[in-house]
């Protein structure tokens, strides 16, 4: 409140109090706004991690499927080699 009479008139006190309101309103839009910013960055974050995972996991299936044919290759290569080996 202030010492000038017309300083503390109903209407301008009901206009100072509705532009707190006005301000508390746009801080709580302005702290919205950065929480979903950050929500939009963890979201970024957690699919790239999960792509990365995804990526990891199915290269050591593709590895794991591989190995299966080129071990019987080679066990089948070595099994054919120790079979026709003669000494000389």
């Amino acid at each position: 409140m202030s010492g000038d009479a017309n300083l503390n008139t109903e209407v301008s006190v009901l206009n100072k109090i509705n532009a707190a309101g006005v301000l508390t309103l746009r801080t709580l839009q302005d702290s919205n706004k950065l929480l979903a910013s950050l929500l939009e960055q963890q979201t970024i974050l957690a699919k790239q991690q999960r792509e990365a995972t995804a990526n990891t996991i199915n290269a050591d299936i593709r590895r794991r499927a591989s190995l299966a044919g080129n071990m019987a290759q080679v066990t089948g290569t070595l099994t054919d080699s120790l079979q026709n080996f003669r000494m000389q």
